[in-house]
């Protein structure tokens, strides 16, 4: 970012972070992006504030700080390109009450950071530092909800299995019904390529032996198939391989 004049222009300078995840519930229509957005612009012009950076996070949980958005904003923040900015709650900047008040009792002061949550009233400047911040038991009350949802969620998975659904990706062998995604069903290109394993294996021929003539038949093997890259990923049968797939459950 170019470097700004001095004066009072400057000091009226503003970033803006918005940040929404499906982990929001109920929220999710009301704090959408783009009202986000259209929210912060607004109390902007009427504060007489110029917005000179915007920063992103969508399909980001408030529980996690890695977020790119959010990194990046940290990051302009400690290259002082960037030394105010707002969200229009604290529970978009994050859900997680000893992170979030760590960033608002060391980590801005130290920057030299100006936050403002619009919302909830918060305003780093006018902040009492002789007194309760109300700010604490918003982020505690932020984090609350978070967990919350997080057992909501971790209870309706355990609900559907217990019904006999099936959670996850389909392993090799197998695809997600179309019909009903919680529903294998086996999949006309490598099914039968499991079913020939199995009967290679029960006929008596190794894991290796296996493994090496599916490599000589050039026959897609499980991470090529999924379009797996990478060191873990060799595109090539091994008997680890042809173990997982006769030991699998599924």
């Amino acid at each position: 970012m170019a470097a700004r004049k001095k004066g009072s222009a400057a000091s009226r300078e503003i970033a803006i972070y918005l940040r929404l995840s499906s982990a929001d519930g109920t929220e999710t229509e009301s704090n959408s992006i783009g009202n986000q957005r259209s929210y912060l612009h607004q109390w902007a012009a009427r504060e007489g504030w110029q917005i000179v950076a915007e920063f992103l996070d969508d399909g980001h949980t408030g529980t996690d700080f890695e977020r790119p958005g959010f990194r990046a904003l940290m990051a302009a923040l400690q290259e002082k390109r960037i030394t105010t900015f707002a969200t229009t709650d604290l529970s978009r900047l994050g859900r997680n009450y000893l992170e979030v008040g760590l960033l608002q009792e060391k980590t801005f002061p130290a920057l030299g950071v100006r936050y403002i949550a619009v919302n909830d009233g918060y305003d780093s400047a006018r902040a009492d530092t002789g007194s309760i911040d109300p700010s604490l038991f918003k982020n505690l009350m932020n984090d609350i909800y978070a967990r919350d949802c997080s057992n909501k969620v971790l209870r309706a998975k355990r609900t559907l299995q217990r019904q006999g659904k099936y959670l996850g990706s389909a392993p090799y062998g197998y695809k997600l019904d179309p019909v009903d995604k919680y529903h294998l069903v086996p999949d006309p290109d490598t099914a039968p390529i499991v079913q020939r394993i199995y009967a290679l294996f029960l006929s008596g021929t190794t894991r290796t032996h296996i493994a090496r003539l599916l490599m000589q038949e050039h026959v897609p093997c499980p991470a090529r198939t999924k379009g797996m890259t990478g060191r873990r990923f060799t595109g090539e049968w091994t008997p680890t391989t042809i173990k997982r797939i006769l030991t699998l459950p599924t």
